[in-house]
């Protein structure tokens, strides 16, 4: 059993966050953890690892990053002309990254999709994971979607896409999307 729950049916009572990312077409579902205790901060290890393990064993993981890490591909932030640079790093400041500023990082390895709850933006809901398909086809659409889009509410995924991930209120849940109901029920079925 799994320390991770997935609710069905969740998005319109769970706020403005999950809301964001009811794509046009696909199901949405709700996951839920226990909350970290007051001494330590972000996600737990092991539930980071439970969420990495379910989203690798329905394709490749591509999600905002700061920095490479471990076995990936990381794709730096695109260049940013002086005033959206100043608007990045004020960003910084404040610990959240703008998205259009954050590199991708594309990786297989559940140790290093664990890492996309250390993102800065994940506990402002600012970070987006997509998962999709082994092989290179819709690639440079996944990546895209993962730099560009916030706000999902009425677009369709990427051809290419099967879940869409990303943070609840605070960060302490999380909403996935899924292309098709079979890839919400592989990512339940693969939960530890």
């Amino acid at each position: 059993m799994s320390i991770v729950t997935l609710r069905r049916g969740s998005g319109r009572d769970d706020g403005v966050e999950l809301g964001h990312l009811a794509a046009r077409g696909g199901v949405l579902a709700r996951l839920d953890w226990p909350l970290a205790s007051p001494d330590t901060e972000g996600i737990a290890a092991d539930i980071a690892w439970a969420v990495a393990v379910a989203l690798c064993a329905c394709g490749r993981v591509a999600f905002r990053a700061d920095a490479p890490n471990g076995d990936a591909r990381w794709l730096p932030p695109r260049h940013v002309g002086s005033v959206t640079r100043g608007v990045a790093a004020v960003g910084r400041a404040l610990g959240v990254s703008a998205p259009d500023r954050a590199g991708v990082l594309i990786t297989e390895s559940p140790a290093v999709a664990a890492t996309l709850f250390d993102f800065a933006g994940w506990s402002a809901a600012d970070q987006r994971v997509l998962v999709f398909a082994p092989d290179d086809a819709g690639e440079n659409d996944i990546v895209a979607a993962v730099r560009e889009v916030d706000d999902w509410h009425g677009r369709s995924l990427p051809a290419a896409a099967r879940l869409l991930l990303g943070p609840g209120h605070d960060g302490d849940f999380a909403g996935i999307a899924a292309a098709e109901t079979s890839w919400l029920d592989r990512f339940a079925d693969a939960l530890v």
